[in-house]
């Protein structure tokens, strides 16, 4: 099938570090969530996307989603992928 194709295929890398470590941001609003992750990703420098991928980005824990919106962010600026997709594996939503 296309799916078992798709994960004959599937590697695994580390895309983002933290330029900054952030304060814990359970008891933030969403607003002050967004203000405290803003420009805390970087892309990895030994990093490169050199073919056609699709990037599956998960977070462990969402609430608002800020944290995966910013690494999205970061990633869209700084590399080509022809689709990102975002997953949580626990959250409020």
């Amino acid at each position: 099938s296309a799916l078992s194709g798709m994960l004959k295929n599937l590697s695994f890398a580390k895309i983002l570090k933290r330029k900054k470590n952030t304060e814990a941001l359970y008891n933030k609003t969403k607003i002050e969530r967004k203000e405290i992750l803003k420009g805390c990703f970087e892309v990895d420098k030994e990093y490169s996307n050199d073919q056609e991928a699709i990037l599956v980005l998960v977070d462990d824990i969402t609430t608002t989603g800020s944290t995966l919106i910013e690494a999205k962010k970061t990633i869209k600026e700084n590399l080509d992928f022809d689709e990102i997709i975002l997953i949580a594996c626990a959250g409020n939503h």
